[in-house]
């Protein structure tokens, strides 16, 4: 990364972040919560220089990628997530307890409030809402089957659901082999699409099972799921990674598609562009998509704390050790959140 900062990389991975279309719900905003009698908003994403506008009234369904909403006039509108800047809607004060030690990092503690949290709640929507937040936390804390679990609960009301990401997929294989991390043959073949996904991940991984795995991915890739396809689609780019690709051509066209992409999938498709980038000798490009992930959209501990790790290689090899020196704070802190939860296998 000649002749470029470190704090120059973080402000162009920042602005990157600002064109990727995602939509910032309740959920990411802690301090959102509205009184239980009041009206949920909408803030509509608008173009710059145009004043924003709102929604007032009543959410009575978020899945997929829409939001079915009530306006105070009684009227109904179906939006699309990338059309909103912000849902504000109310909370519990558990739920809000538990969303503050999530984004502290605090995840072992954060599970029994959102626990808590499901038992208060009635909304159908918002239950999801919950029990995705509550499945970044079971990932981050190690607890991969409760995690799982929990986001099958989810697809069984939301089959489309923009949680499937919160899956405790493996993106790294070296993440397997640190943690020990296993997967049954016979999940390739479950009756749960969630549960093919996450063992191919684990199992692509292995040359022995490799093969099945790949099958698993291209059918879960051609099934038409969205939101299982595109996660499949990046897990093959994984395989390319082990096969020894890819290619410059093949790279950039990587870079294309991600840039399609908004939220956690954007971050695993940077996380393998990252990994392609230092096979190619691109570091500027690599120390950019290796940031990406742990910096705007992060995965459980490990991973993070891999993608750092390998960023810290390329601004050293790239001559810019001040560089990677300067993210040894964020390193350690993904340790020890790392330590914080169990291995579980």
């Amino acid at each position: 990364m000649r002749g470029c900062s470190l704090s120059g990389v973080v402000l162009r991975v920042g602005a990157a972040l600002l064109l990727c279309g995602g939509v910032l719900c309740a959920g990411d905003e802690p301090g959102s919560q509205l009184p239980a009698a009041s009206s949920d908003i909408l803030e509509l994403r608008v173009s710059a220089g145009v004043r924003a506008r709102s929604l007032m009234g009543l959410v009575e369904d978020l899945a997929g990628d829409s939001v079915v909403f009530r306006g105070v006039d009684g009227g109904v509108q179906v939006l699309r997530l990338s059309q909103l800047r912000v849902i504000r809607f109310a909370r519990s004060e558990v739920w809000e307890e538990g969303l503050v030690l999530s984004r502290g990092r605090r995840w072992l503690e954060a599970i029994p409030k959102l626990r808590e949290a499901l038992v208060r709640e009635s909304r159908p929507w918002a239950l999801r809402e919950i029990r995705g937040e509550l499945a970044i936390c079971q990932r981050a804390a190690g607890l991969r089957q409760d995690c799982l679990s929990t986001v099958e609960e989810i697809l069984e009301s939301d089959s489309e659901t923009r949680h499937l990401a919160s899956l405790p997929l493996i993106w790294d294989e070296r993440v397997c082999v640190e943690q020990g991390i296993r997967a049954e043959v016979a999940d390739l073949t479950a009756k749960s699409l969630a549960r093919q996904l996450v063992a191919a991940s684990v199992l692509l991984g292995d040359e022995s099972t490799r093969l099945l795995a790949e099958g698993v991915l291209r059918s879960l890739r051609r099934s038409g799921r969205g939101n299982f396809g595109v996660l499949a689609e990046l897990q093959l780019w994984r395989l390319r990674l082990l096969q020894g690709g890819p290619e410059l051509l093949e790279a950039e066209s990587w870079q294309r598609r991600a840039e399609e992409l908004g939220g956690a999938e954007r971050g695993v498709a940077e996380l393998q562009i990252g990994r392609a980038m230092v096979r190619l000798n691109d570091d500027d490009r690599a120390a950019i998509s290796l940031l990406w992930m742990p910096l705007t959209a992060p995965l459980d501990p490990w991973h993070c704390r891999r993608a750092l790790l390998d960023a810290v290689e390329v601004l050293e090899r790239s001559g810019r050790p001040e560089d990677g020196l300067r993210l040894q704070g964020e390193i350690e802190s993904w340790g020890v959140g790392a330590a914080a939860g169990p291995v579980v296998r």
